[in-house]
């Protein structure tokens, strides 16, 4: 739809304007910058691509190219056009100073963003109206270098382009009903509105689409396509969900000829089939979207809480809370300077205990993006909020993060981020908790911070973290031979994340590295070990990303992706057991924290490969791991269920043993599959089982030595693994 639009511009503009049916080039230039001014920076984009391809000397259109590029996501090609600007310009336009700025912070080279933060500034005038916003970024990007360390009790994703378009996806609502149900709101093509203007009219060259509210379902861990509410709920104007009563009977949501003013309204639902039964407004409303107010979220059926900007606030957008007492709502109550500032507050979220609040904010003195998203716990002695902490990343990004709201499990949490890899303009994510969050646990007595009365008390739990690169010891890389080279690979440890790629993790993969560049023969699989430290699902993916971390590192020093193999193997083969008599072994839970390698194609070089042998101590044995390398050393089958580019959400890897993640560097797909069988018919029945449980797709995978074998390569193995014609047999 984007292209077919474009390209009716491009008819339109040139029809228009004489003499130009014989220099369509000018005529991208002309279309390109009329929707440059008009911010479609993606349409711009195009257009402006294709002029300078026949004109590359124009250096204006080069800055605009960068400057599309940025709000178009593509940060590497901005980069490159800015720079070139800079490089090149004889006197440099404050803006590319701005959006190197920009970009940088946007992809978390805070210094660098600082830098040119600081050259705009110093090329504008003193009273420029910009110097106060761009002094924000800076203390943004201070933020970002104190708040990026990564968090290792959740996990982030975006929500894939099943569920987001290229345009504005946002406002998260789950399903009261249903678990596996997700309600939004997307402006994107084919919505009821078409494109329209910022007043409402219709606009099809510079408009932009209206806003409808879609649902989604989750089957076997993937989200299905995202599909519109039925007419009459959709219509030309805008509308946007705010929230559900209890039941998931009524639905509140917003309708306006813009997504800023217009009125709320209530809908009510048979449960079983949303079937509209009625319209109606909702009665003697506390707030006023076409005086500003906005950002409604209902606690319950009677506390709702929103944003305004109404006189009295603290500065920008304020939240407030109301309550519906004896049929009518109070007065919207501010709630102070703790959580308000002289910034925007946005978002409110207000967790089952009603002592814990989640917001979005863009002050500069805590954020490190635009919004942020915020938490604040509200005291109960001293009947005050606590200082609202930073969510940090990968919660947070240098863009705005917004809409946050949690399941009622407290295992998941859905927001709304414009983050720069993303699908589009705004997207959905998701958030993934090892453990459920406290306060979705329970409700309180009283049931929110506005009617507190007794003081509850505080739980603190400490973490003790184990110590790295158990064994340690000054070694050589490489063993010298008098005969043929001999190469001595040994395994990485790691505390947590950030230390996967240590000095001394560098160290021990020396002789690794060097075998690899020397011999572009061989190939590499990377096997992902940890301890159990949450959900299967967690312990997996945080794996996978550990052993991201090793292949990115090899990658950068001159490994070509496609020789490396990656295996997410979370807690499954544990080599030592993290418990003695019911207390934690911390030797134990440090050799479990641990990254494995393998080389492929030795027997065919001139080379020695040694692997170090991991000390155990006896009381400690544990034999999975040798159950893992035996079963993958020749012929084993895995049964695969799921290959999706985000984490795979479903019971069935918590129910069935030997779950796994596989991706091939530099692939954004990850296979999961499940069980370790040397036979055929194993792996099938397993496969049967899984279909039987509602498993779709599930197919069996044939592994020689640990890696996948294709289909060209199974008469080549059949001879040597008889049982590979069994499989032949059965499958096509």
């Amino acid at each position: 739809m984007k292209q077919i639009s474009f390209l009716f511009c491009i008819l339109f503009f040139i029809s228009c304007h004489q003499g130009m049916a014989q220099n369509t080039t000018k005529a991208y230039k002309d279309i390109g910058e009329a929707f440059f001014e008009r911010e479609i920076y993606d349409e711009a984009l195009k257009a402006l691509l294709i002029y300078h391809k026949r004109k590359p000397g124009d250096i204006d259109i080069k800055k605009k190219i960068g400057i599309c590029s940025y709000h178009s996501n593509d940060l590497d090609q901005a980069i490159k056009f800015l720079n070139y600007v800079l490089e090149n310009e004889k006197k440099t336009d404050p803006n590319v100073y701005y959006y190197l700025g920009k970009t940088n912070h946007a992809r978390k080279s805070f210094k660098q963003a600082t830098r040119y933060y600081k050259s705009y500034l110093a090329s504008i005038k003193s009273n420029h109206p910009d110097r106060a916003r761009v002094k924000d970024d800076i203390r943004r990007c201070a933020n970002g270098i104190r708040l990026t360390a990564i968090e290792e009790n959740i996990i982030v994703e975006n929500m894939g382009s099943n569920i987001n378009g290229p345009y504005d996806d946002f406002l998260p609502v789950l399903s009261p009903n249903y678990d596996n149900r997700i309600y939004f709101s997307s402006v994107r093509a084919g919505n009821k509105g078409g494109k329209r203007n910022e007043k409402g009219h219709m606009d099809q060259k510079f408009g932009r689409f209206s806003s409808d509210i879609f649902s989604a379902s989750q089957y076997n861990g993937e989200w299905s396509v995202a599909s519109p509410l039925t007419s009459p709920l959709n219509t030309p104007r805008n509308e946007i969900l705010l929230d559900f009563d209890n039941e998931g009977k009524v639905m509140y949501f917003f309708k306006g000829f813009t997504r800023f003013s217009g009125e709320l309204l209530v809908d009510t639902f048979k449960n079983d089939h949303g079937e509209l039964l009625f319209f109606g407004t909702l009665d003697d409303p506390p707030v006023q979207p076409e005086e500003g107010d906005r950002q409604i979220s209902f606690y319950n059926d009677s506390i709702m809480l929103f944003s305004s900007m109404r006189p009295g606030g603290f500065g920008g957008y304020d939240i407030y809370i109301t309550s519906r007492e004896n049929g009518v709502w109070t007065e919207a109550r501010n709630l102070g300077p703790t959580v308000n500032s002289a910034y925007d507050e946005q978002s409110p979220f207000l967790a089952k205990d009603g002592r814990t609040l989640y917001f979005s904010s863009n002050n500069s003195y805590t954020s490190m993006g635009g919004f942020d998203i915020m938490k604040a716990e509200y005291n109960d002695k001293t009947r005050s909020w606590r200082a609202p902490a930073n969510l940090a990343f990968p919660v947070n990004s240098p863009e705005d993060d917004i809409n946050f709201k949690m399941s009622k499990d407290g295992l998941k949490a859905y927001f709304a981020s414009n983050r720069k890899e993303g699908e589009g303009e705004s997207d959905l994510y998701a958030a993934y908790y090892k453990s459920p969050q406290k306060e979705q646990q329970r409700y309180s007595n009283p049931l929110v911070f506005s009617m507190i009365v007794t003081e509850e008390p505080e739980q603190s739990t400490a973490d003790v973290a184990p110590t790295a690169n158990p064994d340690k010891e000054t070694r050589p890389t490489k063993i010298n031979s008098n005969k043929i080279p001999v190469y001595k690979i040994e395994p990485v440890f790691f505390t947590d994340n950030n230390d996967v790629i240590s000095s001394g993790n560098k160290s021990d993969m020396a002789a690794l590295l060097e075998a690899l560049i020397a011999y572009p023969e061989l190939h590499l699989s990377i096997n992902s070990h940890s301890d159990q430290q949450g959900p299967t699902k967690f312990d997996l993916y945080y794996s996978m990303k550990r052993a991201e971390q090793i292949a990115d590192y090899l990658g950068e020093h001159g490994v070509s992706r496609e020789r490396i193999n990656i295996k997410g193997c979370g807690a499954a083969y544990p080599i030592a057991y993290t418990e003695i008599d019911g207390e934690p072994s911390r030797k134990g839970i440090s050799l479990n924290r641990r990254i494995d390698f393998k080389l492929h194609g030795v027997e065919t070089l001139p080379i020695r490969v040694t692997e170090k042998e991991i000390k155990v101590p006896t009381s400690l044995r544990n034999f999975k791991l040798r159950f893992f390398n035996e079963t993958m050393n020749g012929l084993a089958y895995k049964v695969q269920v799921s290959a999706i580019k985000q984490m795979y959400d479903s019971y069935i890897i918590d129910d069935y043993p030997d779950a796994m993640i596989e991706s091939n560097f530099g692939s954004d797909v990850y296979r999961y599959t499940l069980g370790l069988y040397q036979t055929y018919s194993s792996a099938e029945q397993l496969r049967s089982e899984l279909e039987n449980k509602g498993v779709s797709g599930a197919y069996v995978v044939p592994y020689i030595n640990g890696l996948r074998c294709s289909r060209a390569q199974l008469d080549t193995f059949a001879e040597s693994f008889p049982d590979l014609y069994e499989y032949l047999k059965h499958t096509n």
